[in-house]
């Protein structure tokens, strides 16, 4: 190859051309100009034979000049072959529940310069959904692979000289939130989508307070919601909606509560001015416990709702869109498995002005669980381990 130096910083004293320090085994080379005169040019001449140490080789272009240095560094890649094909150690191949950011990692190949990683969603490489080239051994994604599903990962190690490409490994990423691993069935223990009727559904407000909950059509599927409008400024208000009782199997993993609500509230310095809660009770509704922002597996809540202009749910962790389409809430509900829970979906307000409208809407309610809670119905049973009767 052939490099240009513009020799041009070192006054006019002739430069004296070198290789700093003297040029790797297998490399040979010389300056067409040697010294230079400023201002002038030189080109360096450099050839690499097959004696030439595989992988970085790297030195200097010097020039001198009157007790002055000016380097400049070059690293050239040398390959005697194609690179071959790396091993991959993890994820496994066949690993299960994998996080949907995983660390991929192999094992380093003689002579590769870079590695290719592509993955996709079919052993055939078909739908790609993330390629990148790197020169370690490992990456890991900046974005969530999709959940529940089976990925296809492969490897290619590359030089000048060409590359090869690792065996293919395929894994399965974890469920998502509410969701049950592949295989495992889906066990819905409560389900209303709203359309027929209240169904033990009841609503109410506190004394002095306005209940505007109804069955109206700000609905995210179907043609109706459980809604509740916005009050008028002046007084404090709060008013909920209450689920009919759902008792919980014991043997179910993964015991969810999940509901679509779309919000128009009133936000404010970090927190909420106008809120809303999530209630759980386990006594009929006697007494109610606010659920947790852990339990939230999407959906977080939004701050602390503020009591400082009359919020009744003042101090309470809630959500406060402003405002919020639909959005998928799931609950996680495994520590209540075995009794009979209530959902109260607690709705307030302060003094002043809020925004028009709708200000929460509630619809496609489910509670659902993973494995099975139906009972043995196996009829007859012989593994013939036993004596002949």
């Amino acid at each position: 190859g052939q490099t240009v130096l513009d020799i041009k910083d070192l006054d006019t004293d002739p430069v004296d051309m070198s290789f700093v320090p003297n040029l790797p085994p297998g490399f040979s080379g010389d300056y067409s100009v040697n010294p230079v005169t400023p201002p002038g040019t030189t080109d360096a001449n450099l050839a690499v034979d097959n004696t030439a140490t595989p992988g970085a080789n790297s030195f200097l272009l010097r020039g001198s000049a009157d007790g002055i240095d000016r380097d400049l560094e070059l690293d050239v890649n040398v390959a005697t072959q194609n690179a071959g094909a790396p091993t991959l150690t993890a994820p496994p191949d066949g690993a299960d529940s994998v996080t949907t950011q995983p660390l991929f990692s192999w094992n380093p190949v003689d002579q590769a310069a870079s590695y290719l990683i592509e993955i996709a969603t079919d052993s055939g490489f078909g739908n790609i959904i993330l390629s990148q080239t790197v020169t370690t051994t490992s990456f890991q994604p900046t974005a969530a692979l999709p959940t529940d599903t089976q990925i296809f990962w492969r490897v290619t190690a590359n030089n000048v000289c060409g590359g090869t490409a690792s065996a293919v490994f395929s894994f399965t990423t974890q469920p998502g939130p509410g969701q049950c691993s592949t295989g495992t069935p889906t066990q819905v223990v409560f389900e209303d989508d709203i359309e027929g009727g209240d169904n033990g559904w009841t609503h109410a407000a506190a004394s002095g307070s306005v209940d505007s909950w109804t069955r109206g059509s700000a609905s995210h599927g179907g043609s109706f919601a459980w809604q509740a409008a916005n009050p008028s400024a002046g007084a404090p208000n709060e008013q909920w909606l209450v689920s009919p009782s759902v008792t919980l199997p014991t043997d179910l993993n993964g015991l969810n509560l999940q509901f679509w609500n779309q919000q128009s509230l009133k936000p404010g310095g970090g927190g909420c001015y106008d809120g809303a809660i999530l209630e759980l009770s386990t006594d009929g509704g006697s007494n109610w416990t606010p659920v947790q922002a852990q339990s939230l597996l999407t959906d977080p809540y939004d701050g602390t709702i503020s009591g400082s202009f009359g919020n009744p749910l003042g101090g309470d962790m809630g959500w406060c869109g402003d405002p919020q389409a639909y959005l998928n809430s799931v609950v996680d509900l495994q520590a209540y498995g075995g009794q009979t829970v209530r959902f109260r979906f607690d709705l307030g307000h302060d003094r002043f002005a809020h925004r028009a409208g709708t200000a929460w809407a509630i619809d496609d309610v489910k509670v659902q669980g993973c494995g099975s809670s139906q009972p043995d119905d196996t009829i007859f049973d012989d593994g013939f381990e036993g004596a002949t009767p």
